[in-house]
């Protein structure tokens, strides 16, 4: 039987370079809001083929024992990806692997990770096709039919609240307008073509045979490129490696994304986090036996981007900027938030300084350390107790790090 082409609203434009790649995606975001767990594995499936298509392109080519890491390591080194894309690369693989090997996975991290696997998809794009392309607006599935009332209320809460982290603060009302429109106009055109998603993933049943021919596909493409960028010309082969280098300069993150990228450090070092879930005003509270980054508490001075909490106590407070923001001069927004710090729940605040209430800061826009003096770079930290400047770290401390940083 003749299977239909799969039509991904959100990642469409990769038919371009090849079916298999569009099965990956297609399957990443039909089964977002259903089977989250599934979407995380095929995003680490797509995202590992587009970095083997990167190399095949720029004419670099892994060892046999090579794996996805020493991969991204290479594209690196020649800066064909920046350390800010291949930490996006990385964090979809490591969800991707905890997926498949423990089961794990929320609906929240899904979402996440599928936005920003289609910034990479869209980096790739304008990289080795069209580098004036512009997606979209993404674009989330319809809520299946057939959900029980909580569930439903649940998938339109994300779907609102995914949305609602998008818009700008300092946009003006005709720029909001605008995007409201595009986002209701791209939901419009979506609802079909996720039926007709849905009905071409039926067809394409995902059995053993169905994976070695996609397979099988996939090694045919990068051979293929792999002999073609072998053949081209050195003008040409730099031509190629030039517009694939200018994407990456221009590779940006909206402060959306920018929050997803936090969401998935801050979980790797063992916080429960998610800006657009767990939020104050969504319920979330500190607990006893729970290390969690709550999103835009309240404080006398405003709303705090995240405040991590050990259990109940108030470890400290986090600024989340947009990129190309000083972030050692964020530290002074989280210091304001510090000071006006109100206990809201059951939480406990531990001895500080002075006006301050809250003894320790940190301000980043989910950019990869750079190095010690690089205020656009890494996680800033500041302790009140005992300095008013502030210091870049390489990464998030975990809860037990905390706990010592914490300590008088």
């Amino acid at each position: 039987m003749h299977q239909p082409a799969i039509q991904s609203p959100n990642f469409g434009f990769l038919a371009e370079h090849g079916a298999h790649l569009l099965d990956f995606a297609g399957r990443a975001e039909r089964y977002v809001l259903d089977d989250p767990n599934t979407t995380l594995i095929k995003l680490r499936q797509l995202a590992e083929e587009l970095a083997e298509l990167a190399a095949a392109y720029t004419n670099i080519h892994p060892e046999r024992e090579d794996g996805f890491s020493d991969l991204l390591r290479k594209l690196k080194r020649k800066h064909i990806v920046s350390r800010e894309i291949a930490d996006i690369f990385h964090g979809i693989r490591k969800a991707g692997n905890a997926a498949a090997h423990e089961g794990a996975g929320t609906r929240q991290e899904a979402v996440g990770q599928l936005k920003l696997a289609r910034r990479l998809a869209v980096w790739f794009h304008q990289a080795f096709r069209d580098p004036d392309f512009r997606p979209g607006p993404f674009v989330l599935p319809p809520t299946p039919p057939k959900v029980s009332k909580a569930l439903k209320a649940e998938l339109d809460q994300l779907r609102k609240a995914r949305w609602d982290s998008e818009r700008r603060a300092d946009e003006t009302e005709d720029a909001l307008r605008k995007a409201v429109r595009e986002q209701e106009a791209a939901e419009a055109r979506a609802a079909s073509m996720f039926a007709e998603l849905e009905a071409a993933l039926e067809l394409a049943e995902e059995t053993e045979a169905r994976q070695a021919q996609l397979m099988a596909a996939h090694r045919a493409r990068v051979e293929a490129l792999q002999a073609q960028a072998e053949a081209a010309s050195s003008e040409e082969q730099d031509a190629t490696r030039a517009q694939a280098q200018a994407a990456t300069d221009r590779f940006d993150l909206t402060e959306g994304e920018a929050r997803e990228c936090i969401d998935a450090q801050l979980r790797a070092r063992g916080w429960e986090a998610d800006s657009i879930v767990r939020t104050w005003e969504n319920g979330a509270r500190p607990q006893l036996g729970r290390n969690q980054a709550i999103a835009f508490c309240p404080t006398g001075s405003g709303y705090a981007d995240y405040v991590l909490f050990l259990g109940e106590t108030v470890a400290a407070i986090i600024e989340a900027k947009r990129r190309n923001i000083d972030l050692r001069q964020a530290l002074d927004d989280a210091a304001s938030y510090s000071v006006g710090y109100e206990i809201q729940a059951e939480e406990v605040l531990p001895e500080a300084s002075g006006a301050y209430r809250v003894p320790l800061l940190f301000a980043s826009n989910g950019r990869p350390f750079v190095g010690e003096d690089d205020v656009l770079h890494g996680v800033w930290y500041r302790d009140v107790r005992s300095t008013t400047s502030g210091s870049a770290q390489e990464r998030w401390p975990t809860p037990s790090e905390l706990a010592d940083l914490l300590r008088p």
